[in-house]
């Protein structure tokens, strides 16, 4: 029997871009991690065509342009066994997927210093905004796989039931990721505390306009 699959999806799912790539962070014990890294590429000689390129380029949620997103997704198979009259549960497989879309600045010409080392400390805020939803992704696979090998120790009559229970136990803990994420980007303003603004800084002698805030 499966278990129903569990999803939690940090921001709205989008497929904008370009290039992508699979790599196998380190695993949760008990679950395997698929990390899926795309990109959407921009254009653009100063800082204000930059930004204009990230508002029309990046990924969209409701409808609204964003600079990145993560999203991640956690869904475990149930595979019940009886033994003696007895049903039991084996060691569930459990699956994390976690898909990240990030800018890519490809200049025209070669870049001045001042826009290379703009681009690298947004780069940096990025990273460490979708850093923190990932790791969030992680912990819940982990606590998933920790609520439901404990079912492995029971025993029951009604294979059914064994199985409802250990699904509710398992949402119960992935509700509680829910709320650990949004209350992350509520607390860090969608990354904007963490740096996650286009400018970072203004530069002066360009036609760069004001920061620029644009959340993740």
């Amino acid at each position: 029997m499966i278990g129903l699959p569990a999803a939690a999806w940090l921001l709205a799912s989008c497929s904008a871009g370009a290039n992508s790539g699979v790599s196998a962070p380190v695993s949760p014990v008990g679950t395997s991690v698929q990390n899926v890294v795309s990109y959407y590429d921009i254009a653009g000689a100063t800082t204000a065509e930059v930004q204009d390129a990230l508002n029309r380029n990046g990924p969209a949620i409701n409808q609204v342009q964003v600079f990145a997103l993560t999203e991640w997704q956690v869904s475990w198979r149930l595979r019940p066994t009886t033994r003696l009259g007895e049903c039991r549960l084996p060691r569930p497989d459990v699956q994390l997927t976690i898909r990240t879309i990030l800018p890519r600045w490809k200049a025209a010409a070669p870049a001045s210093a001042e826009m290379s080392s703009l681009w690298r400390s947004f780069l940096v805020a990025v990273a460490v905004h979708e850093d923190g939803h990932k790791d969030l992704g992680l912990r819940a696979a982990a606590a998933v796989a920790d609520t439901l090998r404990t079912f492995g120790h029971q025993r029951a009559i009604s294979c059914d039931l064994l199985v409802a229970d250990a699904d509710g136990a398992a949402k119960t803990v992935l509700q509680q990721f829910y709320d650990k994420n949004a209350l992350y980007d509520q607390t860090t303003g969608h990354g904007a505390t963490q740096g996650v603004m286009w400018p970072p800084i203004r530069i002066r002698g360009t036609d760069a306009e004001p920061p620029y805030l644009r959340w993740q």
